[in-house]
C-alpha cells in the first residue's frame, strides 16, 4: 500500500503503527490539567450525561468526559489505539466502552441516544470525500438526543494553506524525536510524522504519511446544516473563543440536533 494513503485500510495502518508513541508525542498525561476546566465547563453547560468520542485515539477525551461522570463509547478504526485506550482507561480508574469501527458506524454503536458526540483531534480531516462526511454527520445526527450536540475540531486549515508552513511541531521525549510536517498537494494535505531515536550510537528514523482532507468553516457548516443539524457555529477552540480565521490555531464546530 502506498505510505501516503487514506481510505478506512490506510489510516487504521497508520495509527496501529503510530500507537506506541502517540502518547509520548501528544504529552498524555501533562493535558488532563490543562484540558480539563474548559471540558468541565462544556459539560455543565450542555448537561452532558452520555457521549461517543469518535476518533478516540488512545481515549484521552474519552477518559476526560468519563472523569467528569459522563458515559462514554469510545470509537476508533485502529486497534491498536483502542487498547492503548483501554489501558489507559484502567490507569486512571474510569470505564470507557470501546468500540472498532468508522465515523459511519457511530449510530450503531449504542441502543440509547446520547447528548453529545465529539470528534476530537482532527480526526474528522480523514475523511476523503464529501460523501464521507454526508455520511458521517448524518451518523451523528441519529445517535444524539434532541437538543444533543456535536463538537468537530479540526486544525485550522485556513490559516495553514495561507502560511504554507511546512513544520507543525517538533517535540523530543525521552530521547526520540518527532516531527509532525505537511506536503501541500492540489486537493489535500499530507501528514507526515517522522520518528528518531537518538538514545544509541546510531540515528535510526522511521517516516509515517497519511492524507488529510483540508476543511473549512463555511463548507463544513453547510455540511451540518445539510444534515439536519441547527445552530451551527464556529469558534477558535473547545473554550467557545472567538474563530479568527487567520490566527486560531484550531477551528471548533457546535451544532444541535433539533429539539
Amino acid at each position: 500500500m502506498d505510505p501516503m494513503t487514506d481510505g478506512s485500510a490506510g489510516i487504521a495502518s497508520f495509527y496501529d503503527e503510530l500507537a506506541s508513541s502517540y502518547d509520548a508525542m501528544t504529552a498524555f498525561r501533562s493535558r488532563f490539567e490543562r484540558e480539563r476546566p474548559a471540558f468541565e465547563q462544556f459539560v455543565e453547560r450542555h448537561r452532558i450525561k452520555s457521549a461517543i468520542d469518535a476518533g478516540t485515539g488512545t481515549g484521552f477525551h474519552a477518559i476526560l468526559l468519563a472523569q467528569l461522570g459522563v458515559d462514554v463509547t469510545a470509537l476508533d478504526v485502529s486497534e491498536e489505539m483502542l487498547a492503548r485506550a483501554r489501558e489507559n482507561a484502567h490507569a486512571e480508574g474510569v470505564t470507557v466502552d470501546t468500540r472498532l469501527g468508522s465515523f459511519a458506524d457511530v449510530h450503531r454503536m449504542r441502543s440509547t441516544l446520547v447528548d453529545g458526540v465529539f470528534c476530537l483531534g482532527n480526526s474528522f480531516a480523514h475523511l476523503s470525500s464529501e460523501h464521507e462526511v454526508s455520511e458521517a454527520l448524518q451518523s451523528f445526527h441519529a445517535v444524539l438526543n434532541p437538543g444533543g450536540i456535536v463538537v468537530i475540531q479540526v486544525v485550522n486549515f485556513q490559516r495553514i494553506l495561507a502560511s504554507r508552513q511546512r513544520i507543525q511541531n517538533v517535540r523530543e521525549v525521552d530521547g526520540r524525536i518527532f516531527i509532525r510536517f505537511y506536503d501541500f498537494l492540489p486537493d489535500a494535505i499530507g501528514f507526515n510524522l517522522l520518528t528518531i531515536d537518538r538514545t544509541g550510537n546510531s540515528l535510526p528514523h522511521h517516516l509515517s504519511s497519511v492524507l488529510l482532507r483540508p476543511i473549512l468553516a463555511e463548507a463544513i457548516i453547510a455540511s451540518l446544516n445539510r444534515a439536519g443539524f441547527e445552530n451551527a457555529r464556529a469558534f477558535g477552540s473547545i473554550s467557545a473563543e472567538p474563530y479568527d480565521p487567520e490566527r486560531s490555531p484550531d477551528l471548533v464546530l457546535m451544532a444541535s440536533r433539533g429539539a
